[in-house]
């Protein structure tokens, strides 16, 4: 049943319920709204917004103009039970998503990052996990578009404290043909230096080992 049911059915440009708070910054460790509920497994949700007819515009919309140190969402998961689930969990049917399922846009942001994922534990897992079963990637499964760039670096990795690691790794191709594992072009006509190695301070061991034992024909 329903404890309480508003009807606005001819709601056009007012409010369907208002909470106030607007006379005074007293309100801090309290809450406008607050639901509560001890329940275990929630198949529709907790709080649920059933909005299936909307084609534009927004289905929720906050306003945070002056947030500084703040967080506009926040999602805490204290436990340690956290498995096969997800703190943030967005699923579409699309087949032509041009802005992306998830679209972050931070035009004026000069210093800082846009996206910041950090974790400090990790082993064997992953900051960033990106699958793709597709047969043909024509614009890749990852894409920097930097084109405006003519200064500063495209990609960088800070591996100051490495020491038996590897920096970038490609492997397990067994099929590989008239494909390339690394393809590096440039059409200018006053490139000095497309590929640069520079390992002034080795003095016993080698800077570049090229190994293909199993040539008959061909060179390396």
């Amino acid at each position: 049943g329903t404890l309480l049911n508003i009807k606005a059915d001819k709601l056009q440009n007012g409010i369907g319920m208002h909470i106030h708070n607007m006379e005074n910054d007293t309100l801090t460790s309290g809450s406008l709204l607050q639901v509560s509920t001890k329940t275990t497994s929630p198949e529709n949700g907790v709080v649920r917004v059933n909005s299936n007819n909307v084609k534009s515009g927004k289905i929720i919309s906050i306003e945070a103009n002056a947030l500084t140190s703040g967080n506009a969402i926040e999602v805490t998961n204290n436990g340690e039970n956290l498995t096969t689930g997800s703190l943030l969990h967005l699923n579409s049917l699309a087949s032509n998503a041009q802005n992306g399922i998830a679209n972050v846009v931070g035009n004026n942001i000069q210093t800082g990052s846009i996206v910041s994922i950090e974790g400090n534990s990790l082993t064997t897992g992953s900051l960033l996990n990106l699958k793709s079963h597709s047969f043909d990637l024509e614009d890749g499964a990852v894409k920097i578009d930097a084109s405006k760039m003519t200064k500063g670096k495209g990609i960088v990795l800070d591996l100051s404290e490495m020491t038996e690691g590897t920096g970038i790794e490609m492997n397990d191709n067994t099929k590989l043909t008239s494909g390339k594992l690394l393809d590096i072009r440039t059409t200018s006509s006053n490139a000095l230096n497309p590929v640069s190695i520079a390992a002034n301070a080795i003095t016993n061991g080698k800077v570049v080992e090229i190994s293909s034992d199993g040539i008959t024909s061909g060179s390396t």
